[in-house]
């Protein structure tokens, strides 16, 4: 009598783990943000089915990778981290009809809102640009942050939208650069360019969420106001000098 042993891969109730092993995670806009997911309760040999999600789907960025390390490991890596990159990340495992998942809560926080996505003028979402000198190019940037690829922008000037190079030539002194990301003002003249300038972005990942930031050239109005104030109560103390100087001689 013959005796068959077969060797099979022994499964037991697999489990999920996330490194690190914390239920939420908070890091600064700009830092790398690295999960690995590790599925046990399995023989080394066995290759189950691991895959990452969030709620809204990963970023859809070059600096986002994920990467299968061995047979039971799956590593997320996001390089230089943005606020929209913020959620419940969860790593989902399958194998022979039996899964298991495990989430950590991921936020990516940074100053005013964690407008981040533009790669001059840090978090702001207000651009003041002082006095100029005439005749001279100001370029106004709405480029966006190694990693994250604008899917659209758009400009606006006194309610006038414009996206392409054709739009913005037709004002005589404007230039669209780098594929519409820099609006350049050539020969500025106060009195034709100041004023607020709009700039919207929309990236590929987020293609119906624009992010948009303010440009001010020269005084705003609240300034205008003010130095009219200033002036006046100059003029009136001034007027209220030289009547005190002329009574005095009559």
């Amino acid at each position: 009598m013959l005796l068959y042993v077969f060797f099979l891969p022994i499964i037991c109730a697999i489990e999920v783990q996330i490194n690190p092993q914390k239920s939420s995670i908070e890091l600064e806009v700009g830092a790398q943000l690295s999960l690995l997911c590790k599925v046990t309760g399995l023989s080394p040999e066995v290759k189950p089915g691991i895959t990452w999600s969030r709620h809204k789907g990963l970023p859809n960025r070059d600096n986002v990778k994920v990467s299968r390390l061995d047979n039971a490991t799956l590593s997320l890596v996001i390089d230089r981290t943005i606020a929209r990159d913020s959620g419940v990340y969860t790593c989902n495992a399958i194998i022979d009809g039996e899964s298991a998942n495990k989430s950590v809560d991921v936020h990516v926080f940074g100053t005013n809102g964690g407008n981040s996505l533009f790669a001059e003028h840090g978090h702001l979402k207000t651009v003041k640009i002082g006095h100029l000198t005439e005749g001279k190019s100001l370029d106004l940037s709405c480029e966006t942050i190694p990693g994250v690829t604008p899917h659209k922008t758009v400009w606006s000037r006194h309610e006038l939208f414009f996206d392409r190079l054709e739009q913005a030539q037709s004002q005589t002194n404007w230039v669209l650069l780098k594929g519409g990301s820099v609006l350049r003002i050539k020969n500025y003249n106060a009195k034709i360019d100041n004023g607020r300038y709009d700039c919207g972005v929309t990236p590929k990942d987020q293609s119906t969420e624009t992010t948009w930031r303010s440009f001010y050239i020269g005084p705003t109005e609240n300034e205008k106001s003010s130095f009219s104030i200033c002036r006046q109560i100059c003029q009136d103390t001034c007027n209220n000098v030289i009547s005190g100087i002329l009574d005095k001689n009559i």
